[in-house]
């Protein structure tokens, strides 16, 4: 049985779209602070939206002017009332060792050399977790900047 020219297409779109779950999964794992505020957000926003589709059409106004102003109230509210998470840029103890443990294994750490680094950015929602922070060479470091990752930093590979 032949491989047909639309089969290569369907596998190729469906490994692309593998690769790019496998991403957003790993991007995730590294922003569970700043997901759980935008969740917070997102959900507090519609329950604004919703009490006001709710209340509205009883004062008497009409369908574009309710969804309207309930959009407006869902935005204010969810962006006055759910503050984002305050970052600290200083990395725990713990954290720090069990890094420098992990990633050096054994070897001492020379802050002339090393520099511990975040994966995804504290500047795009990175968090200061285990999973988030490696050791990587201090000129490697300085020149990735506030870049979000790639798919080898992701997977581990340094």
């Amino acid at each position: 049985m032949a491989i047909q020219a639309h089969q290569v297409g369907f596998f190729i779109i469906g490994l692309v779209a593998a690769v790019g779950v496998i991403y957003a999964y790993q991007v995730g794992r590294r922003m569970k602070g700043y997901l759980g505020f935008k969740l917070k957000r997102a959900g507090v926003g519609m329950f604004a939206y919703t009490l006001g589709v709710l209340i509205l059409p009883h004062y008497k106004y009409s369908v574009a002017e309710t969804v309207t102003f309930a959009f407006i109230l869902a935005v204010a509210v969810g962006f006055f009332f759910v503050r984002p998470p305050r970052i600290s840029r200083r990395i725990p103890r713990r954290v720090r060792t069990a890094v420098i443990a992990r990633d050096l294994r054994g070897e001492p750490f020379d802050p002339r050399l090393h520099q511990i680094d975040h994966v995804v950015p504290l500047s795009r929602g990175g968090d200061n977790s285990v999973e988030n922070l490696r050791v990587i060479g201090r000129e490697r470091n300085l020149q990735k900047s506030a870049r979000m990752p790639g798919l080898k930093d992701l997977l581990g590979k340094r």
